[in-house]
């Protein structure tokens, strides 16, 4: 796989910042099939949104759930 590139992470983090401002709380799975992204690469761009402040993590039932801080 080709590394991302600064401006391809930059883009990726607005869609998933702008998913959770229409979702309110989407999974890793969910957010992976809106970015078409594997798994792993939105677990990694979420944990960059979290170390900034910007997303928290909530364990739900099943899956870990992601939501904007507020």
């Amino acid at each position: 796989a080709d590394p991302q590139t600064p401006i391809e992470t930059a883009a990726q983090k607005e869609m998933i910042i702008s998913y959770l401002t229409d979702h309110v709380y989407a999974t890793s799975a969910e957010l992976g099939v809106f970015l078409n992204l594997r798994p792993a690469r939105v677990r990694a761009l979420v944990g960059e949104l979290i170390a900034a402040d910007i997303v928290v993590a909530e364990d739900g039932e099943q899956h870990r759930n992601y939501r904007l801080k507020a």
